[in-house]
């Protein structure tokens, strides 16, 4: 069975299982009602982050994929790239994977992102970071753990 992320759509309508942050002198995330699905999605700015750690450490037995949905205003160039942690989020900077994601599917406006995750890999923590810079924003929603298959 797959992790489950923490409030993976936003729909309590605060970051609840999720930290956030931003570069010195940004502005940090928001909670906002355009939505994929449901009421509410994160969004984020340039500098801006959200993260969620998970204990005991995932295993990835048979692989995972995460999956998750982006929209943006203006260009379709996103620029939100994904981290996963070996450890605790405190510990060592260095990432077991780190990019962009691949798009797997395109709506209207939105676009579902997969970043697949070897079983070999043990994942503590995931980050969403909005690169680039400039006054646009991209919006973050449906976050989920799947498990990885064939037809990812």
């Amino acid at each position: 069975m797959p992790p489950k992320i923490i409030n993976g759509g936003f729909e309590t309508g605060t970051f609840d299982g999720w930290g956030t942050g931003a570069l010195p002198g940004l502005d940090v995330p928001a909670i906002d009602s355009k939505a994929h699905s449901g009421s509410f999605s994160a969004m984020l700015r340039p500098g801006g982050f959200v993260w969620q750690r998970f204990k005991p450490p995932v295993v990835s037995g048979g692989g995972l994929i995460l999956q998750y949905w982006l929209t943006s205003v203006g260009s379709d160039a996103h620029s939100v790239s994904v981290l996963l942690r070996p450890g605790p989020w405190n510990g060592p900077r260095l990432g077991v994977m780190r990019g962009p994601g691949i798009v797997r599917e395109q709506g209207r406006r939105w676009r579902r992102y997969v970043f697949p995750i070897p079983r070999s890999q043990s994942v503590w923590a995931i980050r969403f970071d909005c690169g680039g810079s400039g006054s646009w924003e991209v919006w973050l929603d449906d976050v989920t753990f799947r498990p990885l298959t064939s037809a990812w």
